[in-house]
């Protein structure tokens, strides 16, 4: 189970959104995620750390350090970090503890709050890797930001042309194999698309209806550079799979069922 609390959550959620949604502004820092070859060290078959996990990670973190370059003026004997990390009840040195040890050991304040970031790098990885947890949670409910995020990945895989390097997992035309879907991808997308097609709203729970029968559906399709990934699968029925997707175009829906009518 996720303890979530929910500390800065939605205002990461918000920048994700943001970093999806005006791509070509954040062109260089997304570079360091994917371009450059990157994107091959991203190729995995359905890894429980997802893709989009990986892409938390990236910018989760460099907006934390970002924030502390703005701090590095700042005489502050108090750092925002601490209060994420007082927060989520994870132990910890305090930033003036800290100073108060080390000042004499450089004259720089942002050497100290690096110094400091440093050495609580277990603690940060902690705070990092929950704080991940919460935005993936609300996160992949929202199948319309996972195709623009799987849009992304693909068209950077597309770019790079990776038809002469040697992995087990990609073609020889530079796409990527089709991997068995791990029941946990099922039961995951199931449970999130409520056992109904995401683009006609088909009951596949086989409680109303038997002969239908769920598809588990690349919404950025293989043969488009999709991924082999939880993030990139949604659930269709056999006639959605066959005919909305049958010219191979990332389709999904903004359609969800309401807590309550």
């Amino acid at each position: 189970m996720l303890n979530a609390k929910f500390y800065e959550t939605y205002y990461f959620c918000n920048v994700i959104k943001n970093t999806l949604q005006n791509q070509f502004s954040m062109a260089r820092a997304l570079d360091e995620f994917h371009g450059s070859g990157n994107v091959a060290y991203l190729i995995e078959t359905f890894p429980k750390i997802s893709l989009f996990h990986k892409y938390l990670y990236f910018v989760i973190d460099r907006i934390y350090y970002e924030n502390l370059n703005e701090l590095s003026e700042n005489k502050s004997k108090h750092l925002p970090i601490e209060w994420a990390l007082n927060f989520h009840s994870i132990p910890h040195i305090s930033f003036q503890s800290y100073i108060e040890k080390n000042e004499s050991k450089t004259e720089h304040n942002d050497d100290l709050i690096y110094n400091y970031m440093e050495h609580l790098s277990e603690e940060y990885d902690q705070l990092l890797t929950h704080t991940v947890e919460e935005v993936f949670y609300i996160l992949f409910q929202n199948r319309d930001l996972l195709m623009e995020f799987n849009l992304m990945v693909s068209g950077a895989l597309e770019r790079e042309g990776l038809k002469k390097v040697d992995n087990d997992l990609i073609t020889k035309r530079g796409r990527l194999k089709r991997g068995h879907i791990p029941q946990w991808v099922k039961r995951a997308v199931y449970f999130r698309d409520r056992g109904q097609c995401v683009l006609c709203n088909k009951d596949l729970s086989g409680i109303v209806n038997i002969d239908n029968k769920e598809n588990y559906d690349h919404i950025v399709a293989l043969a488009q550079y999709g991924f082999n990934d939880v993030t990139n699968i949604q659930l269709l029925c056999k006639e959605c799979n066959q005919n909305e997707k049958k010219a191979g175009e990332a389709v999904t829906s903004n359609s969800y069922q309401k807590w309550y009518k």
